[in-house]
């Protein structure tokens, strides 16, 4: 689609929100979210992630970034992995991190995660990911990333008590960002 004003090639890239409020401080959140054992069975039982130096992985996200990684991502068991180079590109601690990945899924893959105190002993702890799959229909892509995504915090919620009321929240969306320039 062309933006009419600036001559611009437009498309619209799939935003995935995921937020669970858990009943924990946040530090036990951080803790959770930044220990390379827990992201691992945040994807079992249908994926396995594997990490060369898991330490590395633990210091970069707890805030000594920017950091690379040659992880690889595979189906249960092990079974038919893929490279999934990935950075660690940004660490506030106890507060968000940012990674980022191109992969042979996506093509741009962009993934913040925030820690944040919602009253006593209650957090909020949110992921978006912005992405562009290279999988068509992208519709099914991004569709099958959001399962993946309340497939994680449904493990997490097993390690962290998820609150009654707020429990999990997700939100789909399509965002418009230049595409590429068009010229006359």
């Amino acid at each position: 689609e062309m933006d009419a004003v600036t001559g611009v090639q437009t498309c619209a890239l799939p935003i995935l929100t995921v937020r669970s409020t858990y009943m924990a401080t946040p530090e036990q959140v951080w803790n959770a979210k930044t220990d390379p054992a827990a992201l691992l069975r945040e994807f079992t039982p249908y994926f396995t992630l594997t990490v060369p130096d898991p330490d590395a992985l633990a210091r970069a996200m707890r805030g000594d970034a920017p950091q690379r990684f040659a992880a690889r991502l595979g189906g249960p068991l092990g079974l038919l992995t893929i490279p999934w180079p990935m950075s660690i590109d940004a660490s506030t601690p106890i507060t968000s991190y940012q990674d980022s990945s191109t992969n042979l899924l996506y093509s741009a893959f962009q993934h913040t995660h925030r820690v944040q105190p919602s009253g006593k002993h209650r957090v909020c702890y949110t992921d978006e990911v912005v992405f562009t799959p290279r999988i068509r229909p992208s519709i099914l892509t991004a569709h099958t990333t959001r399962a993946l995504f309340l497939h994680r915090h449904a493990q997490s919620a097993k390690e962290l008590e998820l609150d009654a009321v707020e429990g999990t929240k997700t939100w789909l969306h399509r965002a418009t960002t230049v595409a590429e320039v068009a010229f006359a």
